[in-house]
Formats: structure tokens, C-alpha cells, sequence
């Protein structure tokens, strides 16, 4: 299936990354990550402080951009794609599709922060990592990732619709539920986790696209006034 064969090379990719060579790299991704979602915060405090909105902005937050916790949900998708018949039988095909697309947000928002910190590193060495602050908005306005992070916050706005819609067919999302334990029995309770969370904070908004939506403009225009 081209999902599977999408999360293979996702995986490939990310394993290839510097990080897991350059531990000096890596702490500054880390330190750019820490940011980031400093920076996110902050800009949408009306909108992340709503309390329908909690949940669904700790899940964006800390599974889908700069997740502490990748390395083990890349581990647990190598497993999956190497007992992948089993997979199937265990979570619906729309579901794991929504899987694979939520584990490519995750390494975009990688991707492109590596980036921020490989150029932290060239031009201001490893020790810029304790004054990220002064640096990163030369980095921004150096790099230019406007294209590329609204191509990120367009499959960000997908994978909402798709969570959205999944959550609202009955056949899919009790299909999932009850997956949930023999998930856990073969040593995926953290991927399904992963579904799991956003399925839940979507349940608490009120309107997800709304959500999305604001979210979007938001990053589109701080993105964009880096350009002029």
C-alpha cells in the first residue's frame, strides 16, 4: 500500500538525520524545538487557552510538532511495518493512513528545525545554543522557509480534516476502539497512543476546523512578515 511504502522512506529519512551522530546538533534541535513551541504559545495564547481548545493544542504541541517522544514512535512503526499483516488486522486502513500522515507532519516540523539548528551551528557555533533567543530571529529571516512551512501548515490541515472525519464515523472510530487491547497485547500501545490522543482532543473542541483554521493564519502571517 503507498502509505506503508510512504512510512518506510519517512522512516529511512529520519534515521539518517545528523542528530543521531552529532549529539551537539541534536541538543540544538532540541533547543530550536523549545522555541518553537515557546514562540507558538505565545502567539496563540487567546486560541491555545480556550478550554475546548486544551487538549487539541497539547497534542499539536507535544505529539505532531517537535515530539519529545519520536524516537520511540519511530521505533514502533519499524516494528509495525515488520508485522504489518497483523496491523492490519488490528487498526482500519483509513486509520493507520492518518497514522502514517500525522508521522510525516512530525518529521517535517524535524526537518525544517534542523535546519534552524544546523545554520545556529554554522554561523554561531555550538555555544549559541545558550542565547537562542537573540540568534533564531536572524536564522528565520536568513533561511527563508515561508514556501516550505506552509506547505507544513496545508498537511497540517488535512490531517485535522482527516482525524475530524474519522472520529465521526461510527464504523472507523469503533473499529479503533476497540483495537486498543490487542494493540497494547503486540507492543503498540505508543503508536496507537499517538492516534489515540488526537482522536480524544478533537473530541473535546468544538469545531476542529475553526481550530485549524485560526492556527493557520496565525503562523502564515508570522512566516510571511520574516519575508518583507
Amino acid at each position: 500500500m503507498a502509505h506503508l511504502d510512504r512510512l518506510t522512506a519517512l522512516l529511512a529519512g529520519y534515521y539518517a538525520l545528523p542528530i543521531h551522530t552529532d549529539s551537539a546538533l541534536k541538543a540544538m534541535l532540541q533547543a530550536v524545538q523549545l522555541w518553537q513551541k515557546q514562540r507558538m504559545q505565545a502567539l496563540h495564547i487567546d486560541l491555545f487557552t480556550q478550554q475546548d481548545n486544551q487538549a487539541l493544542a497539547t497534542y499539536f504541541l507535544d505529539r505532531l510538532y517537535g515530539a519529545a517522544d519520536f524516537d520511540s514512535l519511530a521505533a514502533q512503526c519499524q516494528k509495525m511495518l515488520l508485522k504489518i499483516e497483523r496491523v492490519q488486522r488490528l487498526v482500519p486502513n483509513a486509520a493507520m493512513n492518518t497514522a502514517v500522515n500525522g508521522v510525516a507532519l512530525a518529521m517535517q516540523a524535524i526537518v525544517l528545525d534542523l535546519a534552524m539548528a544546523q545554520a545556529l551551528v554554522a554561523d554561531f557555533g555550538v555555544l549559541a545554543v545558550r542565547d537562542i533567543d537573540q540568534h533564531m530571529p536572524i536564522i528565520l529571516a536568513k533561511l527563508q522557509q515561508t514556501p516550505a512551512r506552509e506547505a507544513y501548515l496545508v498537511d497540517l490541515q488535512r490531517y485535522g480534516d482527516s482525524l475530524d472525519k474519522y472520529i465521526r464515523s461510527y464504523v472507523i472510530y469503533t473499529a479503533f476502539k476497540l483495537a486498543k487491547g490487542k494493540a497494547a497485547q503486540k507492543g503498540f500501545a505508543h503508536l496507537y497512543g499517538f492516534l489515540e490522543q488526537g482522536f480524544a482532543a478533537m473530541q473535546q473542541t468544538k469545531s476542529t476546523a475553526a481550530f485549524i483554521n485560526t492556527f493557520v493564519v496565525a503562523e502564515v502571517a508570522y512566516y510571511q512578515q520574516l519575508n518583507l
